[in-house]
């Protein structure tokens, strides 16, 4: 009899250590990247899912990293430095187009936000204005690239726009004070400080030249990582279902930490703190990301003939 119960709680002791999410002591490793380190969208939730334990809830030993823009963001993961990686969904297709190996997991939400911004004294009024001018993008090959190539095209700008990139957002956001640059293409999360000093003015709101439905940003795995580790992508995609239902269901933490961590003026967080209304899902619709992928073509940002079908870029494997 003593045998058989010291066999029924080895049994019950291995049960729960498979069962039970960090019971078995060997917590499996994933190193996220996000695209910005100030950028409120993708910090507040990798803050959130390390400081509230919801990484340790699902089993993961997971560290986050920040780069400097989505085109960085994507040399990490061709270089395997990151499992996964928070970024825009215009520099994702456009990186996969270009034989990134990565597949789209998980879409965040949050609406589009960005938008062509100008010092509040700019002779230019318009989008028609910037014509001739010198525009602003963080990373040559990110989404804000992508977004301004398509925009001048829209407007028939042809060569009469100059895209320089600046190398990322204090960068950027210094050229534009400065008046380096005309314009800058840039998130108003990322340019809310000027916007709250009065500073900037936006001519130009990019969710005006995108087709409905749309996406803004996404998840992505590397596509080894994903054969190999498939329970570590569906617990990291939870994890953060966790972390987005918490920073926005607990407005006083996340405007903290917004002023703590990003550095965001008072005024600032109070700004964008409504904007942050994350999927309760994360599912990708499919015929967003359709849309992502037909834009871009037809405004020659990345070419007809390495076009990629959107259905082999994503999957709804651990998504609601």
């Amino acid at each position: 009899m003593k045998v058989r119960f010291v066999v029924f709680l080895l049994l019950l002791a291995w049960a729960a250590m498979v069962l039970v999410p960090g019971l078995s002591g060997a917590a499996e490793k994933v190193k996220i990247g996000i695209a910005l380190r100030t950028h409120a969208v993708f910090v507040m939730p990798m803050l959130a899912a390390q400081e509230k334990g919801f990484w340790k809830q699902q089993g993961l030993d997971a560290e986050w990293l920040a780069f400097r823009g989505g085109a960085a963001l994507g040399q990490a993961a061709a270089a395997k430095a990151i499992h996964m990686g928070m970024t825009g969904v215009a520099g994702t297709v456009r990186a996969i187009t270009r034989k990134l190996p990565v597949t789209i997991v998980y879409h965040p939400g949050v609406a589009n936000d960005f938008g062509i911004w100008v010092l509040t004294n700019s002779p230019v009024k318009k989008p028609a204005d910037l014509r001739g001018k010198k525009i602003d993008v963080t990373r040559r090959g990110g989404t804000s690239y992508s977004y301004a190539t398509a925009v001048a095209r829209t407007l028939g700008f042809g060569k009469d726009v100059r895209l320089t990139a600046a190398g990322g957002i204090r960068s950027q956001l210094a050229a534009l004070k400065s008046g380096a640059v005309d314009a800058a293409m840039i998130t108003l999360f990322a340019i809310a400080p000027l916007v709250v000093r009065g500073e900037v003015r936006e001519v130009l709101h990019m969710v005006d030249f995108l087709p409905k439905p749309w996406m803004s940003r996404v998840v992505y795995s590397r596509k080894d990582f994903l054969a190999k580790n498939p329970d570590s992508v569906g617990k990291m995609v939870k994890s953060l279902l966790q972390a987005t239902k918490f920073v926005m269901e607990n407005r006083d933490w996340t405007i903290g930490k917004m002023k703590s961590y990003s550095k965001y003026p008072p005024k600032a967080a109070e700004l964008l703190y409504p904007k942050l209304i994350y999927s309760k899902d994360g599912r990708i619709d499919p015929k967003a990301l359709n849309n992502v992928r037909q834009f871009l073509l037809d405004y020659k940002v990345i070419p007809a003939a390495d076009a990629i079908p959107a259905k082999d870029m994503y999957t709804n494997q651990f998504t609601g």
